[in-house]
């Protein structure tokens, strides 16, 4: 019964180093850096951060912030889901030949949007 104590008391330290990595390796699988390091946006969980504009360095749009459809640039268009740089200078040379758009029904028109597209943008549009 000598030995016994001292092998449970390793068997016990070996768990608890055990249980410390997978601990550490289930909050940050694959050695990532948790969601937050590295940012300095202290948002709530579950909202998104705010994103770059890539073709207007600088800019910033903030979660929620809507596009006007009738008067936002082709670079600005082009941040919406689903829609290319080809696909916004079709909604703004549509725009140019028949006026604004009336409803999101409207830009069913252009080419390259459809019902699929429409419903990925309507978070993000504005009339």
């Amino acid at each position: 019964m000598k030995g016994l104590r001292p092998f449970v008391k390793m068997l016990f330290s070996g768990m608890a180093v055990l249980l410390m990595m997978v601990a550490v390796t289930w909050a940050s699988p694959l050695g990532q850096p948790f969601s937050n390091q590295g940012t300095s946006y202290g948002g709530a969980i579950g909202k998104s951060a705010p994103s770059v504009d890539k073709a207007t360095p600088g800019k910033v749009r903030l979660p929620g912030e809507k596009i006007n459809v009738n008067t936002a640039s082709a670079a600005e268009l082009s941040k919406l889901p689903g829609v290319g740089p080809k696909i916004a200078k079709e909604i703004v040379a549509r725009r140019t030949t028949y006026g604004p758009f009336k409803s999101p029904r409207d830009l069913l028109e252009v080419k390259g949007i459809g019902k699929k597209v429409l419903s990925g943008m309507m978070d993000d549009i504005a009339f």
